[in-house]
């Protein structure tokens, strides 16, 4: 379960970031939550892929 999340954090953060993107009439606070979000889940998921790389495993597999 948890490698499953760890595998759609990058979508979900390019996701949001889109739709912070796409919506510029957002409130700032809106807008400031939905980047913040973006970056998050983006982070968490290279930081999953980076552990992937050194472990020489594929993220890909269970």
């Amino acid at each position: 379960m948890r490698k499953r999340f760890f595998k759609i954090c990058v979508p979900i953060g390019a996701f949001s970031l889109f739709v912070s993107l796409i919506f510029k009439n957002m409130t700032d606070f809106t807008k400031g939550y939905f980047e913040g979000m973006a970056i998050s889940f983006i982070t968490v998921g290279l930081i999953y892929y980076g552990y992937c790389l050194i472990k020489r495993q594929s993220s890909y597999t269970r």
